[in-house]
């Protein structure tokens, strides 16, 4: 993993522990724009939390989870999280961390729609759990790969093993994407039970930056956020043409990428 700092990667804001045996990290490519880890940090850093920002360009995001657990200390625990995704408050932190030191698994419900459309499982954007339930489980792999998305085999294994995996769902998405099977939906500024947001896809939005601005600035000044605005920003004519030309390119490549691992079992 080719990275600065020792092996860790150049973070902003303070280093990931919040606690002598937590800490929280995030990765990133240099391709996003500068301002959503550097609002990530200051929601953290408003919330009293500190997190690692890994800048790890050309490093897949399931290759970085892994590299991560690998490498932390025996008796720490962990709370990922994606670059344009942060709590909404310190209450739903520590409840995770509790979770994981109980030897659970905490995380968002996410579902991986172009593998198993009927799968729920604790998605990487917001996922808590200890280095000693990862290593009870067998170290299962946190790549992507042809049965699961990335940490999905996680969840898998856990609930074969019949360890604990709390999720927290979607209660409000601004711009409706992607269902789940049990009649939710996941899409563009998803909120999970108040709790936790994640903008998704933030490449792909001509204002993407503006409305993680808008909920992060809202987090750090104690405000109530504006769902109205938040949801008319989202739903302009630009973001709804760029959101086609983004769903056609990710179809292309997932079929780039099927056809790869076809031709490489020849």
């Amino acid at each position: 993993m080719s990275t600065s700092n020792g092996g860790t990667g150049p973070f902003i804001g303070s280093p990931g522990k919040i606690g002598p045996k937590r800490s929280i990290r995030s990765m990133y490519w240099a391709n996003i724009a500068p301002s959503l880890p550097e609002l990530q940090a200051q929601v953290l850093n408003s919330l009293g939390l500190a997190i690692q920002q890994d800048l790890a360009t050309g490093i897949w995001h399931g290759n970085w989870l892994q590299h991560t657990m690998e490498h932390l200390p025996e008796d720490e625990s962990i709370l990922f999280l994606d670059v344009d995704a942060f709590p909404l408050s310190g209450d739903i932190v520590e409840h995770a961390f509790r979770a994981a030191e109980q030897g659970g698994i905490f995380g968002v419900a996410h579902v991986a729609n172009h593998i198993d459309p009927t799968f729920i499982y604790a998605g990487p954007m917001f996922l808590c759990l200890s280095k000693r339930t990862w290593n009870a489980l067998g170290q299962p792999s946190l790549r992507d790969d042809d049965e699961f998305d990335v940490a999905g085999r996680l969840t898998a294994v856990a609930r074969d093993r019949d360890v604990k995996v709390d999720l927290i769902f979607p209660s409000f998405v601004a711009r409706p994407k992607w269902a789940m099977p049990n009649g939710n939906c996941l899409g563009t500024a998803t909120f999970y039970e108040g709790s936790v947001f994640h903008l998704f896809e933030s490449r792909a939005l001509t204002n993407g930056q503006a409305i993680f601005a808008m909920v992060a600035e809202a987090v750090i000044r104690r405000e109530p956020i504006d769902f109205i605005k938040l949801h008319w920003r989202l739903n302009s004519i630009g973001n709804q043409l760029a959101d086609r030309a983004y769903a056609k390119w990710t179809r292309t490549k997932h079929k780039i990428a099927r056809r790869a691992k076809w031709l490489g079992r020849g």
